[in-house]
């Protein structure tokens, strides 16, 4: 064979290795991007990430199979698994005789060429599942190594060093799936936490008022609309005030209700809008009035809302006040009108203060007449 013949012989060789290694590289990111795609569909559910990555890990490593391992106290728990391990989730391996415990321990990439030879491997159970070499990635979440993504092959010395970022990159996959999910829980978790404290708080504050005071998570909880008394009133920069403590006392002697009556549910209502003007920016309020001579005023603003923690001051304590609460006018509605129903959020607040022809019977007396 002449040399000429020998070097275009040599170069086709070259280009069919350099064409595989170019098929080869688009399999791979063909593989990584439909990874990304699954596990955008599977709705941070962490189990359906686990099956998508395993299996993927799988395809990508061109391995007979793939498993998650959690860290389980003293043993290493198969969670998810593929290929031919697929039946065997649920299984139980020592962490202090297999490779994935020490890759646990060790917090690194662990490559096994062959686990007839190799000292660190169970080698039953690495027979019992047909492993004759493997790579186990470790899977580490807030700082801790809590499990691994291993794949194995029945072949000794499989995996080639160029598949291990491979392999890690899929780790990476889990990693932020688990954080999606541990967000998604937290928020979750704190949002039954903050309803359970609202109830909490609802109680408490109706009991210490006497039934006066309800708290609303939701305008539902608001009372049913009556009949508008005059037109609604702006309230912005202190204007309109005076026109709202006219047309409260003008409904209140309207319904039939005393002179000190008619002169406190205006005095609530004051308190309301200026609430609404110095903490919410200004807002809206409106006068009603009921067939049995109940009259009600609704103040709206658009402000940051009472944070939570601030509102049993407000309401108990005269002359509390933050930017963020309605400060002593809380305190004082309270004392000035029958009911107040107050719903508040980052969107804003609602303050309904109501008032009855004659006041209600004190709470102790009202006992004795049930």
């Amino acid at each position: 064979m002449s040399e000429q013949t020998t070097s275009e012989s040599t170069g086709a060789q070259t280009d069919i290795a350099a064409l595989q290694r170019m098929r080869e590289s688009v399999r791979r990111q063909g593989i990584l991007i439909a990874t990304q795609h699954e596990i955008a569909h599977a709705e941070r559910e962490l189990d359906a990430v686990l099956s998508i990555v395993t299996r993927r890990a799988q395809e990508l490593s061109e391995a007979d199979g793939a498993v998650v391992e959690m860290a389980d106290g003293d043993e290493m728990v198969y969670r998810s698994a593929s290929g031919s391990a697929a039946h065997q989730i649920g299984m139980r391996l020592s962490r202090h005789t297999s490779l994935s415990g020490r890759c646990v321990a060790e917090g690194r990439v662990l490559l096994c060429e062959d686990s007839e030879t190799d000292p660190r491997v169970n080698r039953e159970a690495c027979r019992k599942v047909g492993l004759r070499s493997m790579a186990v990635v470790p899977l580490q979440f807030l700082g801790q190594t809590i499990g691994v993504l291993k794949v194995y092959s029945s072949r000794p010395s499989a995996f080639e060093p160029h598949v291990l970022p491979l392999i890690e990159m899929m780790v990476s996959l889990i990693v932020a799936a688990m954080s999606a999910v541990s967000e998604a829980e937290a928020r979750k978790a704190l949002s039954i936490s903050e309803a359970r404290q609202q109830t909490l708080l609802r109680d408490v504050l109706a009991s210490v008022t006497e039934g006066k005071l309800r708290l609303c998570s939701a305008a539902e909880e608001l009372p049913e609309a009556l009949t508008a008394f005059g037109e609604p009133v702006s309230l912005a920069e202190r204007v309109g005030l005076r026109e709202l403590r006219t047309l409260t006392q003008e409904a209140a002697r309207a319904a039939g209700h005393p002179e000190s009556r008619q002169s406190d549910i205006a005095t609530a209502a004051s308190e309301a809008a200026m609430n609404a003007m110095v903490h919410g920016g200004g807002g809206m309020a409106w006068v009603l009035v009921g067939e049995n001579g109940t009259v009600r005023v609704r103040v709206e603003d658009h402000g940051s809302g009472i944070a939570m923690e601030n509102l049993p001051k407000a309401t108990l304590a005269r002359g509390f006040s933050t930017k963020a609460t309605l400060g002593h006018g809380l305190k004082m509605m309270l004392e000035t009108s029958d009911r107040l129903y107050l719903l508040t959020g980052p969107g804003g607040t609602t303050v309904i203060i109501e008032q009855d022809e004659n006041p209600p019977l004190p709470a102790w007396l009202a006992d004795a007449f049930d």
